[in-house]
């Protein structure tokens, strides 16, 4: 091969892998815009569905609590799946969940809801 042809062999390469790694950045800065906009999407949802349903014992937010709060944890498991995601959202304290935590989370969210919605049949049941 003559000494053209191996320069140019070589910038393609180089060419293939600055791409390959813009791919890379471009797919997690998506999946992080897209977490962190799920979550100030649905952090307010969550809140006042809880404060109506804690405070004002307004069974019928439960849905609406619930399907925020899977929104979130769908987005956040998805996020998690990245590698770079896991070690930014680590590392960053503005973002409530993190990966490591999140089956325990799952699990505690799971559990309140669950609680919740024992207490709300058995005030129907009173009532």
């Amino acid at each position: 091969m003559n000494k053209k042809g191996l320069i140019g062999t070589i910038l393609l390469i180089i060419l293939g892998i600055i791409l390959i790694i813009g791919i890379i950045i471009g797919i997690t800065a998506f999946q992080a815009y897209s977490l962190v906009k799920i979550v100030q999407q649905e952090t307010p949802i969550i809140q006042s569905s809880m404060q109506q349903i804690t405070g004002n014992y307004d069974c019928t937010k439960i849905p609406v609590a619930e399907s925020s709060i899977n929104r979130v944890m769908n987005e956040a498991k998805s996020a998690c799946k990245n590698p770079i995601i896991e070690i930014v959202v680590e590392k960053i304290n503005q973002i409530p969940i993190k990966c490591a935590n999140l089956t325990t989370l799952e699990s505690q969210v799971s559990s309140g809801l669950g609680q919740m919605k024992t207490y709300c049949s058995n005030q129907t049941l009173i009532v």
